[in-house]
């Protein structure tokens, strides 16, 4: 999947999306790789809608240190 997206007023940003887009529980997109998930930490879905997924918080945890794992009801901090 290929896309422009506006970064902000002075940098646009040319970007090719590997895997699937999913909407989050803010209702902006989170990218979906295997069982891999990425985006803003707000955009986070319902655990028990991911089990066993991992969840990758790009704008609060940018050096994913605070990975977070599905346990099928909670996000939990690996």
């Amino acid at each position: 999947m290929n896309g422009f997206f506006v970064n902000d007023s002075k940098h646009d940003v040319n970007a090719n999306i590997v895997g699937s887009l999913a909407k989050g529980s803010d209702g902006n997109d989170f990218i979906i790789e295997g069982t891999d998930c990425k985006g803003k930490s707000a955009s986070k879905p319902l655990a028990s809608a991911y089990p066993f997924y991992t969840y990758w918080s790009i704008d609060t945890d940018p050096h994913g240190n605070a990975v977070e794992v599905s346990d099928g009801t909670n996000w939990v901090v690996i």
